[in-house]
């Protein structure tokens, strides 16, 4: 490619005004006719135009969060040149800054390219403007698009919350949140799609373990927000349920007798609800890791500890951590309120429940035999009421072992 050659070459590619061509170009707003075919392959033309303008001056457009501070130095510009060639010139920089069409062409036609990456990168630094725009573009697109497609856009809006500027708080809590009056953050995605769109709220669940582990800023405000910890303790507690809960999907063509197929994945399968997968179990791990101390007991180990503590000779009815010398873990009443304009969780969901003792038998066999009648199936394997409820609600049915599930 010419503008690889070096300097001279980009030199003379910004003199012949190369970068705004292509810019229109791309939007059927060039020279020459309109471009024929729908589908146009423009990978290398984004590619040049992210090029040349990593080669230009662009802090007329920086500004620090810190009223009085300078911007920060841009370090995502060419490396191999010691100052920019060139101020960015002004149509190209109408196009890119102050329009939004290119934008979302290149997010919505180029999101898994790295000279992609490196043109918003650079473009987002110090500038919270156009970090604005792409982070409202790409959350959309996480929101709405297919969720086998949906890989590329978390990969890219997890590189642009680990731009290290001044402005990385922000956006962090703008993805988290939501930008006010235009876009749901993930955790209002995953909520909405937690029924219907499993596999969407599992992917935004695993980019947040991603950006949790690698981004300190973001951890921190992960520990330092209430509302931000219950929300993640709830959807951990989510995926660990459905983790659970669902079983293994095969393909139909294999009987209930047959070797069962791999589990697909689910971030390249179609489909609408989780796989169990090795790595969905292993993205839950983390998760459990990244949990704030005191929520990391979850309701499995409250039930499973409550029960031990049934099967003591003890009269006494011990919660966890009682008696053995630990502090006693914190009731959800006894958690810090949620601002009245942020969301709260439903009233009947608690962190740490206390079924009553008939709710979950420990012994349901009769001198410790199971039973084999036509009830068999209900009888041995009880389930709670509310997760019976939630299956029936999903829309889920049982199949007859000598059928297959269509």
């Amino acid at each position: 490619m010419y503008a690889n050659l070096g300097v001279p070459e980009k030199t003379q590619l910004l003199k012949l005004s190369v970068p705004a061509t292509f810019m229109l170009v791309a939007l059927d707003e060039g020279p020459g006719p309109p471009i024929k075919y729908q589908y146009a392959e423009l990978g290398k033309l984004y590619a040049v135009v992210s090029q040349l303008v990593r080669c230009c001056d662009v802090s007329s457009r920086m500004q620090s969060s810190i009223n009085g501070n300078p911007p920060l130095p841009n370090p995502y510009g060419d490396s191999n040149l010691s100052q920019p060639i060139m101020p960015l010139q002004q149509l190209v920089a109408e196009i890119l800054f102050v329009r939004t069409s290119y934008v979302k062409k290149i997010i919505e036609d180029c999101s898994n390219s790295d000279e992609t990456i490196k043109l918003l990168r650079f473009s987002c630094w110090e500038n919270p403007q156009f970090s604005s725009t792409v982070l409202s573009e790409l959350l959309w697109q996480v929101a709405y698009s297919y969720t086998y497609e949906l890989r590329p856009y978390l990969d890219l809006l997890l590189q642009i919350l680990l731009i290290e500027d001044s402005w990385q708080t922000h956006r962090i809590h703008n993805v988290l949140k939501g930008i006010p009056d235009d876009r749901d953050g993930l955790f209002d995605t995953i909520q909405r799609s937690k029924n219907h769109y499993q596999k969407r709220a599992y992917q935004c669940i695993k980019c947040m373990v991603a950006l949790f582990s690698n981004c300190s800023v973001a951890y921190q405000i992960l520990q330092s927000n209430g509302d931000l910890k219950r929300k993640w303790t709830w959807a951990v507690e989510w995926l660990g349920d459905e983790l659970e809960r669902r079983p293994y999907t095969g393909n139909p063509q294999y009987t209930y007798n047959n070797w069962s197929p791999p589990v697909q994945s689910n971030e390249t399968s179609n489909g609408y609800f989780l796989e169990r997968s090795h790595s969905a179990r292993m993205t839950l791990a983390k998760a459990c890791e990244l949990c704030p101390e005191e929520c990391h007991l979850t309701k499995h180990e409250a039930v499973s500890e409550e029960d031990a503590a049934r099967k003591s000779s003890s009269p006494q009815r011990l919660l966890p951590g009682e008696g053995t010398g630990q502090p006693k873990h914190t009731e959800p009443d006894e958690q810090e309120a949620p601002d009245e304009h942020e969301s709260s969780p439903p009233e009947d969901t608690t962190l740490y429940p206390h079924p009553p003792a008939t709710q979950f038998p420990q012994n349901n066999h009769p001198h410790g035999q199971p039973y084999t009648g036509p009830a068999a199936q209900h009888m041995n394997n009880p389930q709670r009421p509310g997760q019976r409820a939630q299956e029936n609600w999903e829309g889920t049915e049982e199949v007859a072992p000598a059928q297959t599930k269509e």
